[in-house]
């Protein structure tokens, strides 16, 4: 929270992005399609695109 509120979202968005990743916590379709859409929002799909995040989702 506190990267959100030092308006640092697209590092917080990374951050969050690698925790999931790594100790791979499963996601539904919808979650995963939230958390793109934020990453698109600010200009960095990539990030979870390169994360893998696609992986964990339920479909």
């Amino acid at each position: 929270m506190e990267l959100v509120d030092a308006d640092e979202t697209d590092l917080a968005l990374d951050h969050l992005v690698h925790v999931l990743a790594q100790i791979r916590v499963p996601l539904l379709r919808e979650e995963y399609d939230r958390i793109m859409s934020a990453a698109t929002m600010l200009g960095c799909p990539e990030t979870v695109t390169e994360a893998g995040l696609d992986r964990l989702t339920d479909g």
